[in-house]
């Protein structure tokens, strides 16, 4: 089970120190739920984690990854990319060129916020 996979990477790396929620809480929901992301990108930083369905709005994916190529480097983020898989952490800039490789914007069936603009 690839949530699993996510709070054994996260006990390794010593993260979230805040937010735990995101983890056991949203993360879990996310990938228990109905409609699963196939394949996504998730974010583990001290402040939380983000995890990213890849069938949302390229629109959405950029903006994302906007917003993580000017974060603070003290952050200390850490980037992975499930494939359907395997789960692998990356370096930023390999992680943004999967992340825009693997984009399905079919729409993400549970989420209304990355609906069309």
């Amino acid at each position: 089970m690839i949530y699993q996979s996510l709070v054994e990477e996260a006990k390794k790396r010593s993260r979230p120190e805040h937010y735990f929620d995101d983890l056991y809480k949203h993360d879990k929901n996310r990938l228990e739920g109905d409609h699963p992301p196939p394949v996504f990108g998730w974010v583990l930083r001290r402040s939380g984690t983000e995890l990213l369905d890849l069938r949302m709005d390229k629109r959405s994916l950029d903006g994302y990854i906007e917003h993580y190529t000017y974060e603070d480097p003290k952050e200390d983020n850490l980037y992975y990319f499930f494939d359907g898989a395997v789960l692998n952490c990356l370096p930023f800039q390999d992680w943004k060129k999967v992340m825009k490789e693997n984009n399905i914007p079919d729409r993400e069936p549970n989420m209304k916020r990355y609906s069309s603009y």
